[in-house]
C-alpha cells in the first residue's frame, strides 16, 4: 500500500488505541470482571472502532485496498493467480466476489443466531441446508465462469466453500 507520512502516523495512532483498549479488557476478563461472552462482543467493538479510523484516515477505497493486502487468501490468489493466467484485475475481482460470498454466509448466520438470542427458535439444519444450496450455486456460478481454473483454485485451498 502507498500510504503517505499522514495516512501511516494516523493508522499507528490508532492501533496505540486499539493495542491500549485490548490490554485493559485483557485485565478485565482475567480478574473476572466481564465475561467471556462479553470480552468478545467488546472486542469486536474494539477492532470496529479501530477499523473506522483506518478507514477515516484511508478513505473508502485506501482502507479496503489495506484489508484485501492483509487477507491471506488475496495473497495467495495473488501468488497462483498469474500461473493459471489471471491478471491482476482478475485476481482482484475473484477476491471481490469471494469475499461477498463470505460476507453472504457470514450474515445469514448472524442473522438466525440473533433470531435465536431474542428467543426465537431456529432450525440449523434448515440454515446448513440454505447455506449449502448457496455454496453449491455460487460454485457452479464460478465454475462456469473459470473452466478447468475453478478446480486448481479450489485444490489450492483458495476457495472458501463451506460443506
Amino acid at each position: 500500500m502507498n500510504a503517505d507520512d499522514s495516512q501511516v502516523s494516523g493508522m499507528e495512532a490508532a492501533q496505540k488505541t486499539w493495542n491500549a483498549q485490548r490490554n485493559q479488557l485483557d485485565i478485565k476478563l482475567q480478574k473476572g470482571e466481564v465475561t467471556a461472552e462479553d470480552y468478545e462482543q467488546q472486542m469486536k467493538t474494539l477492532d470496529a472502532q479501530r477499523d473506522q479510523q483506518y478507514q477515516q484516515v484511508l478513505g473508502a477505497d485506501g482502507f479496503a485496498q489495506f484489508q484485501r493486502e492483509q487477507s491471506e487468501q488475496y495473497q495467495m490468489l495473488k501468488r497462483i493467480g498469474p500461473g493459471l493466467g489471471f491478471t491482476p484485475d482478475d485476481v482482484n475481482n475473484l477476491y471481490a466476489m469471494m469475499q461477498d460470498y463470505q460476507n453472504g454466509v457470514r450474515d445469514y448466520r448472524d442473522r438466525a443466531q440473533q433470531l435465536q438470542s431474542q428467543g426465537q427458535t431456529v432450525d440449523w439444519s434448515a440454515v446448513d441446508k440454505v447455506l449449502a444450496n448457496y455454496s453449491q450455486q455460487t460454485e457452479n456460478a464460478l465454475r462456469a465462469e473459470l473452466g478447468d481454473k475453478f478446480d486448481k483454485l479450489k485444490r489450492s485451498n483458495v476457495m472458501p466453500f463451506e460443506r
